[in-house]
């Protein structure tokens, strides 16, 4: 299941998010991070070429992340545009490890959860 229209980011918003944005990263994510006037907080998640060049394996990363958020979507702070770039790392964790390390970027340093 994908998550809803109104949680995802535009195209035309990621040039604002990444030029007033803060960023926030670890081993396996690199995050910017913008506050916005709106009601709730919207995500995208790009998983680039450099991770893998299998689109399958980029898009099993994607869904995992997008399954992550949409199971902390309540406890995230409204008003956060929050772009999630994987790095190469990520492919070589599980399911509960790439949860672990994503929940924990967002809670120690962007603060939403």
């Amino acid at each position: 299941m994908a998550l809803s229209k109104i949680f995802r980011i535009k195209k035309n918003d990621f040039a604002k998010i990444f030029s007033q944005g803060e960023t926030v990263r670890n081993s396996f994510f690199f995050i910017q991070w913008a506050k916005t006037t709106l009601g709730l907080s919207r995500f995208a998640v790009t998983v680039t070429k450099s991770v893998s060049a299998k689109a399958t394996v980029r898009n099993k990363i994607r869904r995992r992340v997008y399954a992550v958020i949409r199971k902390n979507i309540p406890k995230i702070k409204t008003g956060i545009d929050i772009i999630i770039l994987a790095r190469p790392r990520v492919k070589d964790q599980n399911f509960p490890q790439l949860e672990s390390s994503l929940t924990e970027v967002l809670e120690k340093e962007v603060e939403t959860l």
